[in-house]
């Protein structure tokens, strides 16, 4: 082997080793981002998770007022029934009492 063959075989084996290493790095690079990745899509999960879990209990508790609500609102009409009732019966009984 001449010694420009030669060189050229140390240079072409010195090119494997520096492609070799870069291909350990990038690999190393993409396992730390692949990890990174899991833990933020997990992190992600939970956090929606609970944010789910906080709107069906908003949409919870805003059923339960609206319940409430309505039935507040049965018992005022029911009350304003009665006040009017009662202004009648007062009306009446100063009538009675006017023209008596």
């Amino acid at each position: 082997m001449t010694e420009a063959a030669t060189q050229r075989t140390l240079n072409a084996e010195q090119r494997t080793v520096l492609a070799e290493e870069a291909v350990d790095l990038a690999i190393a690079q993409l396992d730390v981002a692949k990890r990174r990745f899991a833990e933020e899509t997990e992190k992600i999960r939970q956090e929606t998770a609970q944010q789910v879990a906080d709107v069906e209990f908003v949409r919870a508790e805003l059923e339960r007022y609206r319940e409430r609500v309505a039935r507040l609102e049965e018992r005022l009409d029911k009350v304003r029934e009665e006040a009017d009732t009662a202004r009648r019966l007062v009306l009446q009984a100063d009538y009675h009492q006017c023209t008596a």
